[in-house]
């Protein structure tokens, strides 16, 4: 396997297809994979377009004699000034996000005070569970929804308001599952991702299909042995949320951790229905199945990546071998994609297994 400009291009292509894919067939695959295959095969897409991996395509090396001039080595292709201005942006967004996460953070941890009321639940939650570390509550005045922050200092914010000791553990709890799932880091990476691919829309739908099949896996798990009462009681818990948040964006912290609630009508709905609908039993064979589409889908993608835009290349390198004086270093020429190229016999070795290629040298006459 090799890595080159077309199979970085193959990648983002491919990639970005598979995020629409899954986009359009959630709801489908959703019952077979559940929250937690969905955001698996998302993040699978987001390395598809990570790892722009290619395999050799094996070329038969044909030598003849014929003379041409090298065209000029001078010369910077677009592609070269697109990945140049592609990553400068990344550089920017990447610090921007670090500073403006370090800092909103460090900022709300500074204004929280603890609620000795909240912590006694959560330690009471926590008995006997293991959590990955320890986990500090705080009421904060800037914080206007209750959010669990933090990848190594985790910290749970609530808002500045009375709670009764059962909506606080219905909160707390919400929030501990994000920390047991790992909700945060992938949120953060996902972050990270959104800034690499700033110009692809993919990415940030793979965002908030990612940021709202997180929430209904912790509403699930929350409420999976409640009744159906208690279960109206997490939602009104959920809804006094909502409402409490309206007109007030500038208090919300999505890029910064798990919120109690996700932004947007629909996706409440699309909660407040997975929590109150019956679990129903699981087809395993459909499962396996849906995880096999996913994984060819994934394959398929790799193995157009080892092709190439032009049916000739990848097929037959046509070599021209320039003098015949004995020990004379020979020169190849060939097309590619990329143009006319002609170098050195060691250097368009090496050029072309950088570019993918499995090069198998055959002699003629």
């Amino acid at each position: 396997m090799s890595v080159s400009g077309w199979g970085l291009g193959m990648a983002i292509i491919s990639g970005t297809v598979l995020i629409l894919c899954l986009h359009l067939l959630k709801t489908h695959l959703q019952k077979y994979l559940g929250e937690s295959g969905m955001v698996a095969a998302y993040l699978l897409c987001g390395i598809r377009m990570l790892v722009p991996v290619q395999l050799a395509v094996p070329v038969a090396i044909l030598p003849y004699k014929a003379p041409f001039d090298a065209p000029s080595e001078n010369q910077i292709g677009c592609l070269t000034v697109v990945i140049i201005l592609w990553s400068v942006v990344d550089a920017i967004l990447l610090t921007l996000f670090g500073e403006r996460y370090l800092t909103t953070s460090r900022r709300l941890s500074r204004l929280g005070r603890e609620n000795p009321m909240a912590a006694a639940i959560l330690n009471r939650l926590l008995k006997g569970h293991s959590c990955g570390g320890k986990i500090q509550v705080l009421c904060c005045p800037e914080v206007k929804i209750p959010l669990g922050v933090g990848l190594f200092r985790r910290k749970i914010l609530l808002p500045q308001k009375s709670y009764t000791q059962e909506e606080l553990s219905m909160i707390l709890c919400h929030e501990i599952t994000h920390f047991r799932k790992g909700d945060l880091w992938i949120k953060f990476l996902v972050c990270v991702f959104c800034c690499l691919f700033w110009w692809n829309p993919a990415s940030y739908l793979l965002q908030k299909d990612v940021e709202q099949l997180l929430e209904l896996r912790c509403d699930r798990i929350v409420t999976r042995n409640l009744t159906q009462e208690e279960k109206a009681a997490y939602l009104s818990v959920l809804l006094e949320a909502v409402k409490r948040s309206a007109g007030r964006r500038e208090n919300t912290f999505p890029f910064l951790g798990a919120q109690l609630f996700s932004t947007g009508r629909s996706a409440m709905t699309e909660r407040f229905r997975a929590v109150m609908a019956r679990p129903e039993p699981r087809k395993w064979w459909k499962v396996w199945a849906s995880a096999f589409l996913v994984t060819c889908l994934v394959a398929v993608s790799v193995l157009l990546a080892g092709g190439s835009c032009d049916e000739t290349l990848g097929q037959t390198v046509i070599t021209v071998v320039n003098g015949a004086a004995p020990g004379e270093e020979s020169t190849w020429a060939f097309d590619t994609e990329e143009g006319f190229v002609q170098l050195p016999e060691q250097e368009a070795q090496h050029w072309l297994e950088s570019q993918g290629y499995e090069v198998q040298i055959e002699t003629v006459g």
